[in-house]
């Protein structure tokens, strides 16, 4: 048996639809799988006024979200918690590499938001939104003198070098010669 779907229009078994105390024979209208996809819509509610963030998930207008920067695009966290997951940073820069989130955005402007090496903008994203990674904390691992900021690629490629100049100068060698 089942019923049909209210949205989807398809008629699927009872199992696919949520219980429900009003709805007809206990469950709910929709099935569960168009339930889902309305509520991750509901979620990243983007308009011409503001969007949901995407921490809190709370609706907010676009004064309440701050630039991305070096772009005209605004963050994916309202203020607050954009605010929250600086503190983060920051106490993560403070005990990894002896900086602040305000030295870090420092060396972010200087570089003119590139990486020190390439001169291209972080393309990695965050794992779980379409934001750009920051640049890494480019550091002397024998001293712990920060270096400057790098992109993903060009921060693994010295990691992949040990940080030796030797190798990479070999590294260059041999690609000028093959």
């Amino acid at each position: 048996m089942g019923r049909m779907c209210t949205k989807c229009e398809i008629k699927k078994d009872w199992d696919e639809f949520y219980k429900s105390k009003g709805g007809k024979n206990g469950k709910q209208a929709q099935c569960k799988s168009c339930q889902k996809k309305e509520c991750a819509l509901d979620k990243r509610r983007v308009d011409e006024y503001g969007q949901a963030c995407s921490s809190c998930g709370e609706y907010k207008l676009w004064d309440e979200y701050r630039l991305v920067p070096f772009t005209e695009k605004r963050k994916i966290r309202c203020v607050s918690c954009d605010e929250y997951v600086n503190s983060a940073i920051n106490s993560t820069l403070k005990s990894r590499y002896g900086i602040t989130y305000d030295d870090y955005l420092e060396m972010f402007e200087v570089q003119g938001g590139v990486c020190a090496i390439c001169g291209e903008p972080e393309t990695a994203k965050k794992k779980k939104s379409d934001e750009p990674r920051l640049l890494a904390v480019d550091h002397d691992h024998e001293t712990g003198e920060v270096r400057g900021l790098l992109c993903t690629g060009c921060n693994q490629g010295l990691g992949n070098f040990k940080d030796s100049v030797y190798n990479l100068q070999a590294a260059a060698k041999y690609l000028l010669v093959q």
